[in-house]
């Protein structure tokens, strides 16, 4: 004789399944992000190789932010320097880190996009997942010899960012530019910061090593109290 479950007996098995997926679910998401820190921790190792090889390769002169190609001031991103060490058949080009989807949406190429953030995005309002620190940067044609900064260990090069303006702008000069301003106030609120359960980001710093760091943990700007303003600049 056939035996069938009973409609108790179906919802009781539901509700254990739905119980153990509630218990699974946090677990699972946290493997999911531990992953995506990871990844980006390597894609910031493997820019800050190119970075060094662009260094190598213009007598340790860093990029501007943007600016560094003919046809503007906001030609050539930072980013869009190092894509040839990258994709050694791609020719140096405007935003040629980007794949382009439509005509103003993007999606950052390879390594030059974090896992953990928003992608693809809009070109118009949003800058490239990563920035560099305004201060190694060379400013408005002005040379930043990288060569002269005395401890390497300590000077951030590239950062996690996500701000929000009238145009892309792949650069950061102070703390709170690691997080995205549509979160509102900073200090309190969640989902600003794309790292350690976002409460931090990923720092890359000019000998080449990575480091997580939560917020607080980030000298506010280059004229933080003692000697924290090094991180930004001499």
């Amino acid at each position: 004789m056939k035996r069938f479950f009973t409609l108790i007996e179906l919802l009781v098995v539901i509700a254990i399944i739905a119980i153990l997926a509630a218990m699974l679910l946090p677990a699972l998401n946290k493997a999911r992000d531990k992953a995506r820190d990871i990844k980006c921790t390597n894609n910031l190792k493997q820019i800050g190789t190119y970075m060094q090889l662009y260094l190598d390769q213009y007598n340790s002169i860093s990029p501007q932010a943007y600016g560094n190609l003919d046809g503007g001031k906001d030609k050539g991103k930072w980013q869009d320097m190092l894509m040839p060490y990258y994709q050694p058949n791609v020719a140096l080009a405007d935003q040629c880190h980007l794949e382009k989807l439509t005509s103003n949406i993007r999606k950052p190429i390879g390594i030059f996009g974090c896992p953990s953030s928003e992608s693809p995005y809009d070109l118009s309002a949003k800058t490239c997942h990563y920035a560099i620190n305004s201060r190694f940067a060379t400013i408005w044609g002005w040379p930043t010899k990288t060569s002269k900064i005395k401890s390497p260990s300590r000077r951030a090069t590239v950062f996690d960012t996500d701000q929000r303006g009238s145009w892309p702008y792949p650069r950061a000069d102070a703390r709170e530019d690691n997080a995205d301003p549509k979160y509102g106030n900073m200090v309190s609120a969640g989902g600003a910061w794309r790292h350690l359960g976002n409460q931090g980001a990923n720092i890359l710093f000019a000998d080449g090593h990575v480091v997580a760091m939560r917020r607080l943990e980030i000298p506010l700007n280059k004229n933080a109290a003692d000697k924290a303003g090094y991180f930004w600049k001499d």
